[in-house]
């Protein structure tokens, strides 16, 4: 599978300037356009807007351009990593049917995640009972090996059949 368009936040003239063009990219995939997964639509989690540089921005923009502060829970900080690859979880989402899909349950809700075959990008979406359609929870690069692996026998585990 060849990967979406990273943006280089370093061809934005300051990290500012950098998030609002992620946000607008963000915007027309997510709040313009319609997106759907498995034919049903995918919609973003209504939470309170995240405030940076005096600006709103949504909470499901916020969730998949941060990374969580280990040493500061649960304060989120800004992942430039994360952030350039802002076109990845809509492509992912219209690309399902050539990658990996799988399910499980967590809580009252089924979690969906979508990934390429060598687990270095991952799309979470919910889907709870009380509803036929999606939310976009988050979206991130898999930068670590050992979670790959654990992603690979979650797969592996739940698509294995006898």
């Amino acid at each position: 599978m060849q990967f979406p368009k990273i943006e280089d936040h370093r061809l934005y003239i300051d990290i500012p300037t950098f998030i609002d063009g992620m946000y607008s990219i963000f915007s027309v995939d997510f709040l313009i356009n319609h997106v759907l997964f498995q034919s049903r639509n995918v919609n973003l989690k209504s939470q309170p807007f995240w405030e940076l540089f005096s600006k709103s921005y949504d909470w499901t923009f916020h969730h998949i351009v941060t990374r969580d502060d280990n040493n500061i829970p649960p304060l989120r900080v800004l992942n430039t990593l994360r952030a350039e690859r802002i076109r990845f979880p809509r492509h992912f989402i219209d690309n399902q049917n050539t990658l990996l899909v799988w399910n499980r349950r967590k809580e009252n809700e089924d979690r969906y995640y979508i990934s390429d075959e060598n687990f270095e990008y991952l799309v979470i979406l919910a889907k709870r009972q009380t509803t036929q359609n999606f939310t976009l929870l988050s979206a991130f690069p898999t930068d670590q090996d050992h979670y790959r692996r654990k992603l690979k026998k979650e797969y592996e585990k739940c698509t294995w059949s006898p």
